[in-house]
């Protein structure tokens, strides 16, 4: 699965826009859009930094699979940030 794809499903399952996203891990909110319509691919340290902001493993963000339903983000490992 694509990280565009990846990124915004694990957002919208924690109920979060991309300002929110932008503000918690410090990356403007156009360049989230940018990688979530594909026109960027990030680097791994923004993933990073996204997957610490949504509480998930990087390798969340980087999960390739067969099918999109393969990928529960509610049982993803939780990571604690402190902003």
């Amino acid at each position: 699965m694509e990280i565009k794809i990846l990124l915004r499903s694990v957002r919208k399952s924690k109920g979060m826009g991309q300002p929110e996203l932008a503000r918690r891990s410090n990356i403007c909110q156009p360049a989230i859009s940018k990688i979530e319509t594909g026109g960027q691919v990030p680097q791994i340290v923004t993933l990073e930094r996204l997957a610490r902001a949504l509480g998930v493993e990087a390798s969340a963000l980087y999960q390739i699979t067969e099918e999109p339903g393969d990928i529960n983000y509610q049982d993803a490992p939780v990571v604690t940030v402190d902003l």
